[in-house]
């Protein structure tokens, strides 16, 4: 009898619950729906005018629709710093707070770089054992050549630029994270005092946006002074038919790609120390340590290869259809786009970032292949 008498009951405000809920505002529904379907990441600030039923909902950029094939992951992007407002507290009360919201951005920050690892691995997984069914030996090689391999063959139609993205961020992130991660672990929310010192050891995911933007503003400086000193555009390397050594694998009829970024690469280096420094600083892979004192990386032809690679893949999964990338590319995206090509992007509009990010991908579709076109863009402004 009781529980007879007691289902009616439930029943009823269960329907009066939903009467409520249907009586709310549209735009109150609207942001608890997103508050419970999904989760963003941006690098700038939220607005200080925050409904407090969603402030701790972190923003999301209109532009840049989840997932849509163009974007990287909004999960390899910083979450936002939410930094409180003193109010009335007292002087070391507010600072104690401060350091909380660093020490939640960093925390947060780590564990998207966890997540985007276990994303990727899978990711990588299937690549990997699509590559040995359509033949590529069964032996160590760069994650880079496995992309251009499976790009190659299998997956011209299958990779998109936001499983690129996500690989090859994810890769750059995973080696900073354990030293990086015990580093937040020391020092808490004492950790932004420390980081200017050692900005290259933050995974992209841990950045503060000033100190995004004091990066840019170096590599900028470094590479404005650079273009000052007037060197002229270098003839391309001269066509050769020597395989790729055994860790870029495949040689070149399997890896072309690879294949002319080292042999690329190879011819810089040949050309002597202004070159090297010029394309270093274009760049922004030669490091602020190595720039500064004029001398170049010991990895340098390395890390050349592999960015003029990574490159060249990106940039042909813009070009598969360039007007809706033009039209998808989020604020943020752009700005990391150009800033892979060497393209200036402090103080500048998301429509100039793309104009220029658009020429930059004419002289690739101009390049024959010897990367005459994109030497031209890297020695010439």
């Amino acid at each position: 009898m009781t529980s007879s008498i007691q289902a009616p009951r439930r029943a009823t405000t269960l329907i009066f619950s939903l009467h409520q809920q249907s009586f709310r505002p549209l735009s109150q529904r609207h942001q608890i729906l997103r508050a419970s379907t999904f989760r963003s990441y941006s690098t700038q600030p939220p607005s200080e005018n925050v409904d407090e039923k969603t402030k701790e909902l972190p923003p999301k950029e209109p532009s840049q629709p989840d997932e849509d094939g163009i974007n990287g992951p909004i999960s390899t992007l910083p979450p936002p710093l939410n930094l409180p407002e003193k109010g009335n507290r007292s002087t070391p009360g507010h600072l104690f707070q401060i350091g909380r919201a660093y020490g939640k951005f960093y925390w947060t920050g780590v564990k998207a770089t966890w997540a985007n690892h276990k994303r990727a691995k899978a990711l990588k997984t299937r690549i990997i054992a699509t590559n040995r069914a359509c033949g590529l030996p069964n032996m160590p090689r760069p994650l880079l050549a496995h992309l251009e391999f499976y790009y190659e063959n299998d997956g011209k139609g299958k990779l998109t630029r936001t499983d690129f993205q996500l690989l090859m961020r994810e890769q750059y992130d995973f080696r900073k994270l354990p030293p990086f991660a015990l580093m937040v672990a020391l020092f808490g929310e004492w950790l932004p005092l420390i980081v200017p010192f050692v900005p290259s050891a933050v995974p992209r995911t841990c950045r503060i946006p000033k100190q995004i933007e004091d990066m840019r503003k170096g590599v900028e400086e470094r590479r404005k002074k650079s273009f000052r000193e007037g060197l002229s555009t270098p003839k391309p390397a001269e066509s050769s038919d020597d395989a790729m050594p055994t860790s870029a694998a495949g040689g070149k009829k399997a890896l072309p790609r690879l294949y002319v970024s080292m042999r690329t690469a190879q011819h810089i280096v040949k050309m002597g120390k202004p070159q090297m420094m010029h394309v270093s600083r274009a760049l922004g892979i030669g490091g602020r340590l190595f720039d500064s004192l004029g001398v170049s990386h010991p990895l340098f032809p390395v890390k050349l290869m592999r960015h003029l690679g990574y490159l060249h893949i990106d940039d042909e999964l813009l070009l598969k259809d360039w007007v809706l990338s033009h039209l998808t590319l989020s604020e943020e995206e752009t700005r990391i786009a150009c800033e892979d090509r060497g393209i200036d992007v402090v103080g500048r509009g998301q429509s100039e970032m793309k104009e220029d990010l658009g020429k930059w991908l004419e002289g690739r579709k101009r390049d024959t292949g010897d990367y005459a076109e994109i030497l031209k863009m890297l020695f010439t402004r």
